[in-house]
């Protein structure tokens, strides 16, 4: 006899692929959603200004994600998915782990494209304000989980169980670079990229066998750009409450331009070298 439980996953695993993606994507971004349309009615135009546009917006968004994750917990727990399936067990040393690979990767990206002239850098620590830079940290743990359990654990794990985990790698990492398309100065070199960094937290959910080690290195990849090195985090509006302040100068393939450091050939370069590190490191495991 099947119990609740498991009927709850058949059907789940079940369900067709293209509106379980758009399903999970809307149950993802409902919370936005919901911000927007009560924006919408509201006849202030300072409250709007204060909710759309420069940092408190920034702060705002961030920890909006936090819901995000809410939701779309209690929709992978009532389609029958216990915490060990979606990744959700671990320790504290695998948040480190996770925490060490996402900064370290960013940082050792920003080294070499400043070596070889595609960043002006400068300090810019006399500028923070504590507070804030606090809320910062706080906002990108949650920003870059919330992503990481959006595409890593929940379709990632759908597609596992609906097909394999070749996959779940490719459609997974193919929607991560997707919901990336209306970013400022999107294009060829940032899709590339964007893909092949889902490839990467994809092997470490396997390695690990945990969406700790992807989720914080999604977090501390983006928080080391944003309010470390002061460099736009996808695109996005760059950030003033950061240690260093950046600018890309000179060739573009190796800057990455407006769209930031993740626009640049150097992280295409070290995402694949982490690609085929992971995946050696997954084939002797294995073994």
């Amino acid at each position: 006899m099947i119990d609740k439980k498991q009927e709850n996953k058949k059907g789940f695993v079940d369900m067709n692929p293209f509106m379980f993606i758009i399903q999970t994507i809307a149950i993802a971004f409902f919370p936005q959603l919901i911000l927007g349309f009560i924006l919408g009615i509201i006849p202030s135009t300072k409250v709007q200004n204060f909710f759309l546009y420069g940092t408190p917006a920034m702060i705002i968004s961030l920890y909006m994600t936090g819901v995000s994750i809410l939701f779309m917990y209690i929709f992978a727990k009532k389609k029958g998915f216990s915490k060990k399936e979606l990744g959700l067990k671990g320790d504290k040393i695998l948040y480190l782990k996770g925490a060490i690979i996402g900064g370290g990767m960013l940082s050792i990206a920003v080294i070499l494209v400043f070596v070889l002239g595609g960043l002006k850098i400068w300090v810019n620590i006399s500028n923070i304000s504590l507070g804030i830079f606090i809320l910062f940290i706080g906002g990108w743990l949650l920003q870059g989980f919330q992503e990481e359990f959006l595409t890593r654990s929940i379709l990632m794990t759908y597609f596992r169980e609906k097909y394999d985990v070749r996959k779940a790698i490719l459609i997974n990492s193919i929607i991560f670079s997707l919901l990336h398309l209306g970013n400022t100065s999107f294009g060829i070199i940032p899709l590339i990229n964007i893909f092949l960094i889902g490839v990467v937290f994809s092997l470490l959910v396997l390695v690990s066998d945990s969406i700790l080690v992807p989720g914080a290195a999604h977090s501390f990849w983006n928080m080391f750009q944003a309010n470390i090195f002061g460099i736009a985090v996808s695109g996005n509006e760059k950030n003033l409450n950061t240690i260093f302040m950046s600018e890309p100068v000179g060739n573009k393939l190796i800057s990455g331009g407006g769209f930031g450091i993740e626009g640049s050939i150097i992280v295409t370069i070290l995402e694949i070298i982490a690609i085929v590190v992971l995946y050696k490191k997954l084939k002797n495991s294995k073994n």
